[in-house]
């Protein structure tokens, strides 16, 4: 999940993102698990506009793609705690994503950009774990 302070807030112009949104400097993150920043293509009978967001987890990235088929994954990191428990971040750039259930329970496969595959869920679950993999989604560019 993400932190955000008042101290980072931004003024909000109501003309341009309506009176709920809130703009911020910085935000944190709450604890070393992986993150996502999704972009994603819009397009309207009137403009085509582009959408990034940080999504803190894998469930609800695939909730999000799901809910809003008419919009093209364009981008998709994955920011990972590094291996060695350092405090360090890695990223990998997803290509497609991938549902299938381990130990009973719904998991997620990442392919990155270099055809490898992982999860990015807190369970430890490992991608040869992942059975019956349906595909969810791949990047449009």
């Amino acid at each position: 999940m993400f932190i955000t302070t008042p101290s980072h807030a931004l003024p909000s112009p109501i003309a341009l993102f309506g009176k709920d949104a809130a703009l911020w400097r910085a935000v944190g993150v709450s604890g070393l698990h992986p993150w996502f920043i999704a972009t994603f293509r819009i397009d309207s009978v009137s403009r085509t506009f582009i959408e990034t967001v940080c999504v803190s987890w894998d469930s609800d990235l695939v909730r999000r793609i799901e809910a809003h088929p008419t919009e093209s994954l364009v981008g998709l990191l994955c920011l990972l705690p590094s291996e060695f428990h350092s405090g360090a971040w890695t990223t990998r750039r997803v290509r497609s994503i991938w549902r299938g259930r381990a130990h009973g329970e719904e998991a997620l496969v990442f392919v990155d950009s270099h055809d490898a595959e992982f999860c990015a869920d807190m369970t430890g679950t490992t991608p040869g774990e992942v059975e019956n993999r349906m595909h969810v989604a791949s990047m449009s560019v």
